[in-house]
């Protein structure tokens, strides 16, 4: 997840680097800004923030200075791990984005939420993501994840059984994962005959020595075998 999040952090970065060149910001705001997109890039997170703090404390922003500042501003916190600035920042910028866009930072706002353990915030920001069309892996696997966490095993049985049947209706191999999660959150849930069935479509689709292990003691478990 560190992972995806980070990519997501730069995705932000060059997008709000093009918002940089195309507004035409004033010097004293382009500046400092756009010294943040570079650190940002070469790794430097928290010197990036400082820049952009630095733009946030010119006098007299226009609302399109103070939307480009507040993007830096999540995007250099939540690389350098301030969750709390990130979600300021990112809370502010979301009102006055609409779509794809605003589903991006909603989804930027999830992790954010997750990092400090905030699942039902983390939950709040992944349905608005969704709601706007956000359909990422990253953001599917940050909701398992969330709702694993939660203890809400009913849900990710639900949601992955979702996925798989939507996938088996549209003739595609169902996702490892969601198979993956769909069979642990059975065994949480007390469902042994539904988790066999899952394992089985495993074994079909993913053929491994590791699920043939599992399936086979299961079986050798069985009244009777």
């Amino acid at each position: 997840m560190t992972t995806l999040k980070a990519l997501w952090v730069a995705l932000a970065c060059a997008a709000t680097l093009g918002v940089v060149q195309a507004q035409g910001l004033r010097p004293e705001v382009g500046k400092p800004l756009q010294q943040a997109s570079d650190l940002l890039k070469a790794g430097k997170a928290k010197e990036a923030l400082a820049k952009a703090r630095e733009a946030d404390a010119v006098s007299g922003k226009t609302a399109a200075e103070q939307l480009t500042i507040d993007r830096m501003k999540g995007a250099a916190a939540q690389r350098a791990g301030d969750n709390a600035s990130a979600i300021q920042a990112y809370e502010a910028v979301f009102p006055k984005l609409q779509g794809a866009e605003a589903g991006q930072v909603a989804e930027s706002l999830a992790f954010a939420y997750s990092a400090n353990k905030d699942w039902p915030r983390t939950h709040q920001w992944i349905q608005k993501a969704q709601g706007l069309g956000n359909t990422s892996a990253q953001l599917k696997q940050l909701q398992a994840y969330a709702q694993g966490q939660s203890g809400d095993f009913a849900a990710v049985a639900r949601d992955a059984a979702a996925a798989i049947t939507a996938a088996e209706g549209a003739s595609r191999r169902p996702d490892e994962g969601d198979l993956l999660r769909l069979a642990d959150a059975q065994l949480r849930t007390g469902n042994p005959n539904g988790q066999a069935a899952t394992l089985e479509k495993l074994l079909y689709n993913y053929p491994k020595k590791d699920y043939w292990g599992i399936y086979l003691n299961r079986l050798e478990r069985r009244p009777g075998f």
